[in-house]
C-alpha cells in the first residue's frame, strides 16, 4: 500500500512538473509572438486552479506557486511594461519561495540598475530570529549565501536584506565575502540565494 501511494505521489509530481514546463514554454512563445495578453490569461487560469495551490507537500507546492507568480510577472512585463505590477508578482513569488530564480531575474530586469563600478559579490550572511517553520532551525542562528552584483559590499548587503524577513534584519551580519569579477554590463541586484542552513560554504559548491 505504501509503495502504491508513493508511486501515485511521484506520478502527480511528475505530471505537475511537466504541465508547468509546458505552460512556461507556451507563455514565452505567446509573448514572443505579440500575444502577451493571452499569456497573462493562461497564467491566471493556472493560478486559479486548486491543484496549483494545494496538496500534501507544502514546500513543493509553494515552489510551484512561486514559479507561477514569477511567470505572471514576466508576462505582464513583456506585454504591458507595468513596472509596479511586475514587481508585485515577483515579490509575491519571493514571499512563497525566496530562492525562486525567475523572480530574482524579473526584479533585476525591471529595476534595471546598471553601473560601470558594479562587481560580483559572494558572501555569507548570518542571523538569528524567527524564520519560516520549514527552515532547518526556525528561531535559531542560521546562515545563507548570496551572489549579488553591486558597486560595494554595503550596497550588496542592502540588496540581500530585502529578501530576509524584517524580524531578522537587525541580526544580519556578513561573515565572509569574495569579490569575483567586474559586472558593468549586468543589472545590479541578487542573482542567487542559498537555502537556510546551519553551515554554508562560501565557495558555492
Amino acid at each position: 500500500m505504501a509503495d502504491a501511494a508513493a508511486r501515485r505521489q511521484l506520478g502527480r509530481i511528475d505530471s505537475e512538473a511537466l504541465a508547468l514546463s509546458a505552460l512556461v514554454l507556451r507563455v514565452k512563445m505567446r509573448c514572443a509572438a505579440g500575444r502577451g495578453g493571452h499569456a497573462i490569461d493562461l497564467v491566471r487560469e493556472a493560478l486559479d486552479r486548486p491543484a496549483a495551490s494545494s496538496g500534501p507537500d507544502g514546500a513543493r507546492d509553494a515552489a510551484h506557486l512561486a514559479q507561477l507568480h514569477a511567470l505572471l510577472g514576466f508576462a505582464i512585463w513583456e506585454e504591458r511594461h507595468d513596472r509596479a505590477e511586475a514587481l508585485r508578482c515577483a515579490w509575491s513569488a519571493i514571499g512563497l519561495h525566496r530562492t525562486q530564480w525567475a523572480a530574482l531575474w524579473l526584479i533585476r530586469e525591471v529595476e534595471a540598475q546598471y553601473s560601470r563600478e558594479a562587481r560580483h559579490f559572494r558572501f555569507l550572511l548570518t542571523g538569528r530570529g524567527p524564520l519560516p517553520a520549514d527552515s532547518p532551525a526556525p528561531g535559531a542562528a542560521f546562515r545563507t549565501r548570496y551572489d549579488v552584483v553591486a558597486d560595494t559590499l554595503e550596497e550588496a548587503f542592502g540588496y540581500a536584506r530585502r529578501f530576509e524577513p524584517p524580524a531578522v534584519h537587525e541580526s544580519l551580519i556578513v561573515t565572509a565575502c569574495k569579490v569575483l569579477d567586474s559586472r558593468p554590463e549586468d543589472p545590479k541586484g541578487v542573482y542567487a540565494i542559498e537555502e537556510y542552513a546551519k553551515s554554508v560554504n562560501i565557495e558555492g559548491e
